[in-house]
């Protein structure tokens, strides 16, 4: 994904919606093009489903970023209460 260039990248700074036809026309073509297909049989719903998914965690990691560093850490405060709670069910 880092070597296409910058106007064929995802942007995690907006929504997976508003980018779909660069996935769509830009992006899995040119990732089956560089696949090959006798040993990787992938289908474009499976490809589309990886991009969706590093796109949200791109997207979440860009969210937590812009975040103030009070809110990250009440944040991983209350994850961690979770973890703990969720342990010991």
């Amino acid at each position: 994904m880092k070597r296409m260039p910058k106007e064929g990248q995802i942007d995690p700074s907006k929504t997976f919606e508003s980018q779909k036809e660069l996935v769509i026309k830009t992006i899995i073509p040119t990732i089956k093009k560089l696949l090959d297909p006798e040993v990787y049989t992938v289908g474009e719903n499976v490809l589309y489903q990886i991009i969706y998914r590093r796109h949200r965690s791109q997207r979440d990691t860009y969210r937590i970023s812009k975040k103030t560093e009070e809110e990250r850490k009440k944040e991983a405060k209350r994850k961690h209460k979770n973890t703990r709670r969720s342990e010991v069910n």
